[in-house]
């Protein structure tokens, strides 16, 4: 991850990772909300109450690196400098899925198992 963030470390791409964990956050608000909805009305297995919102709060984060490469090998984009900010960029989303996701989602799941079996 270091060795794709380290070469387009300028100014510009280091002021585009606040509005870019702002858009992952969003990202994982709204599948809390979609997944809040779906609770609320189907029917959701005792054992799975709060995993449901781990499933569906950090379902789509990751990205296929092999897919921004093909996206970005384009005539639209600039070669391998903005392949690279792009795997920067799709870096950034990752380590901010991680964490949140071994911080908070891993309680979540534990929640899961606590008390007697309905």
């Amino acid at each position: 991850m270091f060795s794709k963030v380290a070469p387009v470390s300028n100014l510009g791409n280091v002021a585009a990772l606040g509005p870019l964990s702002v858009i992952a956050i969003m990202y994982m608000v709204i599948g809390f909300a979609l997944t809040l909805t779906i609770k609320q009305f189907f029917w959701v297995p005792h054992r799975f109450r709060y995993g449901i919102f781990v499933a569906g709060g950090w379902a789509s984060i990751d990205l296929s690196n092999s897919v921004i490469l093909d996206i970005t090998v384009s005539f639209h984009f600039e070669g391998d400098d903005d392949q690279t900010a792009a795997i920067a960029y799709s870096d950034a989303l990752s380590l901010i899925f991680y964490v949140t996701f071994f911080t908070f989602g891993r309680k979540l799941v534990a929640m899961d198992f606590v008390g007697p079996d309905q």
